[in-house]
């Protein structure tokens, strides 16, 4: 009976698990990062991305990829716009 009463009341409301894995949510995570790297995507963004909180999400990418999710422009966005050199554009 105990056991019952706490596998009832020990979800907390709000708190939903993810149903990917971790490796696949950073993957996820990841992906959407490169596929929008002239936006500026937060956090919260890429949590409805992989299904993670933020925090969780945070951890995990900086545990299978070695960096913060963050800053997405600079890490992300190609050095030069397209048709342009080092030297500058045409």
């Amino acid at each position: 009976m105990l056991g019952a009463l706490v596998r009832r009341h020990a979800h907390t409301p709000g708190v939903r698990e993810s149903v990917i894995g971790p490796r696949r949510a950073v993957q996820l995570a990841r992906a959407y990062l490169e596929d929008n790297h002239a936006a500026n995507v937060s956090l919260l963004e890429l949590e409805q991305v992989a299904a993670l909180s933020p925090f969780h999400l945070a951890r995990l990418f900086q545990q299978e990829v070695g960096h913060l999710p963050t800053p997405t422009r600079s890490r992300y966005a190609s050095p030069t716009p397209s048709g342009c050199s080092s030297e500058g554009c045409p």
